[in-house]
């Protein structure tokens, strides 16, 4: 998993996230470097965590 943060000035960041398929997807909102940090964790933690059957 693959996640890209794009600084769009004035401390406000996007992001996107490359998905199985190989493409680049948008994750919603706008926001701080932190704020978007935490999003990224969030709607991405599935895929952050260790397989349970390794």
């Amino acid at each position: 998993m693959v996640a890209l943060l794009t600084d769009f000035g004035r401390n406000r960041y996007g992001a996107v996230f490359r998905s199985q398929s190989g493409r680049w997807e948008p994750l919603p909102g706008a926001g701080t470097l932190d704020e978007m940090a935490q999003v990224i964790v969030t709607l991405l933690q599935p895929y952050l965590q260790q397989d349970s059957m390794t």
